[in-house]
């Protein structure tokens, strides 16, 4: 999701959860726009039920996870 606007990523109709808050850099973004775009190491404050926000993260962790293996991968070549 790392690049994605929240507009793109799709994540309430992906996941049934909102994002309701974005933490980045240590500034806080109350309600984010759908044109706001995932940054590496942004932290997403979410609302939903417990299964809406337990999708959502797996997701967002599989989109940080997928970067990280991306850029090992770019180093080692």
């Amino acid at each position: 999701l790392v690049g994605q606007t929240l507009a793109d990523a799709n994540l309430r109709a992906r996941t049934g959860a909102s994002v309701i808050a974005i933490l980045r850099a240590g500034q806080l973004m109350a309600n984010p726009k759908s044109m706001t775009v995932f940054h590496v190491e942004d932290r997403v404050g979410l609302i939903g039920d417990k299964q809406e926000t337990d999708a959502a993260e797996k997701l967002l962790a599989a989109s940080e996870s997928s970067l990280l293996d991306t850029a090992q991968n770019n180093e080692a070549v």
